[in-house]
């Protein structure tokens, strides 16, 4: 494996639990919530940790698949099926 590769996966994982601490967070700051009430405080944190988990989870994903090469191409598909039936089959 290439280095590129192999640090992109270990990248990878660590975004991944990131984001499953930030989630266990967010479950528990949730109950805290509805336990003792949300205030600014606690609705800001919620906030931000919410993004957190859903940001470093996306992140961590695509950087696993990238480091597997299974990462879906950005390039556009020209071929004559796709270009609103011009040249028929």
């Amino acid at each position: 494996m290439k280095l590129a590769t192999v640090a992109a996966n270990l990248v990878g994982l660590a975004l991944l639990a990131v984001s499953g601490v930030a989630a266990l967070a967010v479950v528990a700051m949730a109950a805290v919530s509805l336990l003792d009430g949300l205030t600014g405080a606690r609705f800001a944190a919620l906030w931000f940790t919410a993004g957190l988990a859903l940001t470093a989870g996306f992140c961590g994903y695509v950087l696993r698949k990238f480091a597997a090469g299974n990462v879906i191409p950005l390039d556009y598909d020209i071929s004559v099926a796709f270009r609103g039936g011009q040249g028929g089959l």
